[in-house]
């Protein structure tokens, strides 16, 4: 139930559904099928039913694409509104960030290390 009301409900960024942009088209719920008439009718022209649903979404993947590049400048100019940017100078002292790695042979574990080495020019 979870999964399917995480599945239908449209994504801000995308402005649509993740089922949508995965399926090309909406979930039905229980209800809708078991009153659907699809699933009485068998269609032998399957390519000629298809083809209107590909067209659709090879115009719609572009508009999503865009949608979702201008959502993101959106959020860095939101981001970058409080931050500065920082100049370093030969001969700056600064704080070196550590990438210690554990060993289970000599039962070391990176949880006691330190995260960074500091003060180096």
């Amino acid at each position: 139930m979870i999964r399917f009301a995480m599945n239908t409900s449209k994504c801000d960024t995308t402005g649509h559904t993740a089922a949508y942009l995965q399926f090309g088209r909406e979930l039905r719920t229980t209800d809708d099928v078991n009153h659907d008439l699809r699933s009485l009718i068998e269609n032998d022209n399957f390519v000629a039913e298809i083809t209107p649903y590909l067209k659709h979404f090879a115009r719609l993947t572009p508009q999503i694409r865009e949608r979702v590049e201008q959502k993101q400048d959106q959020r860095k100019k939101y981001f970058d509104k409080n931050r500065r940017p920082i100049y370093y100078q030969p001969g700056d002292k600064v704080w070196v960030t550590l990438h210690p790695k554990s060993s289970r042979s000599d039962k070391r574990s990176k949880k006691f290390y330190p995260k960074r080495e500091g003060l180096i020019s």
